[in-house]
């Protein structure tokens, strides 16, 4: 700020030290000029009124002036004040852009108002800053899979990120209301919050709702800003997780009793030949028969465990190897593979091929090849006999859709949910006597996923099974006419 800016304590004094002079000044000529008159008023012999009127007129004149100068300080000093306040007040609501002007205002006015400018400056960067974080925070809490909520003493809400309000289902704007009113329905997880604060430290807790949800609750008190109380949960939906370590047990479970039942038959019927029942051709020859069918089927086991096991691989690295298939043509060969095995159950296939007009696809042909195989090798074994196994092909909403549809016995509706589910079988006895392993559906789903693909089935019992193979057809997997 310029130091040449006139000071007010100067401009007062000056202002009052003038006034004096001037007073000083006008108060020596007019007693100069009543002395002399006094002195010609003397040898007249007249009286000394006219003295004492020109006085007290001295004294009236320099009062006024020193009133009207006092005044137009006053006034000044006024508007000056009134400037600051009011620039302060504009500061205060919050225009912390505002600045006050030094220019209009004396030294030590202007000083104030470079100081107020310089504390809104400070107070709208640090005002600039909180925000900042409070939206990283905000961005961070937000980008949470874990939701996490802090409620006070009275049960109040003070702080909700979007997935704890999703999860326990607390609306959009949940922060302010009562957690009791916004669980009303939910009285275990009210009762959980409760106890939290009467357990006093960091305690987590475990809770199935009845939706068959499963969550993880930590909870620990917090002292927030003010000395008052909070408590904050962290809360994970374990479901998924849960559900996935079910299906490892069971899978653990399935693929050791699979393997094990025919490592048993094996050894049982070994045991036997080397205990005597060898010297027999007639049952030598049957025990062979079933060693050499119980190691084929545990062959195929092995076989298909390994082919699951690459294509998950394959699948979570993205290691698709697409290729472009002209896709009549490669139906129509695997038709023509499996007519043997139709003609052997007297099946009779049909490819049914809708809107492709010569049409090529992009593809990891290896999988797509494998899921069908395992689709018709499906269809063939349970859609009975004197039937047809029908092979359908189309465009459906810029989708790829291939249907395996038998008219067999059918699936019940309490299976179709696990059908592709590891060594899940609807009759086990049945699918051991036909040769199945319980992966083939397995294998054509993550063989399908693997490309972007869905699977699913449609059945109705006692009127056969539809599998059904959507692809999407954009973005690396477009359609390609043959031009003829």
């Amino acid at each position: 700020m310029s130091r040449s800016r006139p000071s007010l304590v100067r401009t007062l004094f000056a202002a009052m030290a003038l006034l004096s002079v001037a007073g000083l000044a006008f108060s020596t000529w007019q007693g100069l000029l009543a002395l002399k008159e006094g002195w010609n008023l003397t040898l007249a012999g007249s009286t000394a009124a006219p003295l004492a009127w020109r006085l007290v007129q001295t004294a009236a004149l320099g009062l006024g002036a020193a009133l009207l100068l006092a005044g137009w300080l006053s006034l000044r000093l006024r508007r000056e004040l009134r400037e600051l306040r009011q620039g302060a007040d504009r500061m205060a609501s919050g225009h912390l852009g505002h600045r006050l002007p030094l220019h209009r205002h004396h030294r030590e006015l202007a000083e104030v108002a470079d100081a107020l400018n310089r504390m809104a400056g400070t107070l709208a960067h640090h005002i600039d800053s909180l925000e900042g974080h409070s939206r990283e925070q905000a961005a961070l809490l937000g980008g949470m899979r874990e939701g996490v909520l802090a409620m006070d003493r009275h049960g109040r809400v003070r702080s909700c990120n979007r997935a704890a309000a999703e999860l326990l289902g607390l609306g959009s704007h949940p922060t302010g209301a009562l957690l009791e009113e916004l669980l009303a329905e939910r009285r275990e997880l009210v009762e959980l919050f409760h106890r939290a604060w009467e357990h006093g430290e960091g305690w987590e807790n475990q809770l199935v709702l009845p939706s068959g949800q499963e969550l993880r609750i930590w909870t620990q008190p917090q002292q927030a800003a003010g000395g008052q109380a909070l408590l904050l949960g962290v809360l994970t939906d374990m479901s998924a997780a849960n559900q996935a370590e079910r299906l490892r047990r069971e899978f653990v479970a399935n693929v050791s009793h699979e393997l094990k039942t025919p490592v048993t038959s094996i050894r049982g019927y070994v045991e036997t030949l080397q205990e005597g029942a060898g010297e027999d051709p007639e049952l030598r020859g049957r025990f062979h028969a079933v060693i050499e069918r119980q190691s084929q089927r545990l062959d195929a086991i092995i076989d298909d465990l390994l082919e699951l096991s690459r294509i998950e691989r394959r699948e979570e690295g993205r290691a698709i190897q697409r290729e472009v298939v002209e896709l009549e043509s490669f139906l129509r060969h695997l038709v023509e593979d499996h007519a043997p095995l139709a003609r052997a159950k007297d099946l009779e296939l049909r490819l049914e091929i809708h809107s492709l007009d010569p049409l090529s696809v992009q593809v990891d042909k290896a999988l797509l090849e494998r899921a069908l195989v395992n689709l018709l090798s499906n269809a063939i074994r349970y859609g009975g006999t004197k039937s047809t196994v029908e092979i359908q092909a189309g465009l459906d909403g810029g989708e790829l859709l291939l249907e395996v549809r038998d008219h067999g016995v059918g699936i019940a509706p309490e299976h179709l949910p696990r059908l592709f589910e590891r060594f899940y079988v609807v009759d086990k006895a049945r699918s051991r006597s036909l040769g199945g392993t319980g992966l083939g559906l397995s294998i054509v789903k993550h063989a399908i996923q693997a490309q972007g693909g869905q699977v699913g089935v449609q059945s109705v019992l006692g009127q056969g099974a539809t599998f059904w193979i959507r692809l999407p057809l954009e973005a690396g997997n477009s359609p390609a006419r043959r031009k003829h």
